[in-house]
């Protein structure tokens, strides 16, 4: 288990450091173009120039990537209980738990500018809702009593649906459901007669199995209620 949680985190933290690393060599190169276009030559020599330059940026962030990734394997194959070379991928030409890492970390970069801006919009109040709600409360005055009461109900605060939930039960199916996929391919079960005998055949990846069913259910859970909660007569969404 340990070893299969250390070549989870080798991806993971190599997916996160390939994707800063790639961000930066982006950002490093449209500073120097900018500055290469402003140079007093030809429109040649700047081409020349540009190409040079990101030729250079993107070898240099290939070998920092590099240096990144034979660290990582050095210091983690250093861990008390790793220490034995081989250990990312073993036999196997290439880590399934390394690249099941990888691609958590860069589900996780791809999901972060969504859910933050989702849970900006959800904390902040709407710019001018007072302001709207007091206008139609004012042209909608009556001195009837039945029509204050109905100007009373609409102007009631209505409940916010939440979309976040939904894509939170996306997630959560969509995680375990690969690491289901996972764990069914290295180790495979049979259906016996108990559950005890059932759950024997899975091993070392006992915990892997518990996991992904913890993670089905909490995104069957999620997406019930987002699906009451959506349905639900008085919500609105922003």
């Amino acid at each position: 288990m340990l070893l299969f949680l250390t070549r989870f985190l080798f991806g993971f933290v190599l997916s996160l450091a390939s994707a800063a690393l790639l961000a930066a060599a982006t950002w490093l190169c449209l500073k120097i173009l900018a500055l290469v276009m402003l140079l007093p030559v030809s429109r040649r020599a700047q081409d020349a120039a540009g190409a040079l330059t990101v030729l250079a940026v993107i070898a240099a962030a290939l070998a920092a990537l590099y240096g990144v990734g034979h660290m990582l394997y050095g210091h983690m194959g250093a861990w008390p209980g790793i220490g034995h070379s081989g250990w990312l991928a073993g036999p196997r030409p290439i880590s399934p738990e390394a690249l099941l890492g990888a691609l958590v970390g860069f589900g996780t970069l791809a999901a972060a500018p969504g859910i933050w801006r989702g849970l900006v919009q959800l904390a902040a109040p709407r710019a001018g809702e007072p302001a709207a709600k007091s206008r139609a409360a004012d042209k909608s005055a009556k001195p009837a009593k039945a029509t204050n009461k109905a100007a009373a109900l609409s102007s009631a605060p209505k409940r916010l649906a939440i979309p976040q939930l939904g894509w939170m039960a996306l997630f959560l199916l969509a995680m375990g459901a690969i690491l289901l996929v996972f764990a069914v391919i290295v180790a495979p079960i049979a259906i016996k007669g108990s559950l005890s005998a059932t759950l024997s055949g899975a091993g070392r990846l006992l915990p892997i199995y518990a996991g992904a069913m913890a993670l089905l259910v909490c995104g069957l859970l999620c997406l019930l209620l987002w699906r009451i909660w959506r349905r639900a007569p008085d919500a609105t969404s922003r």
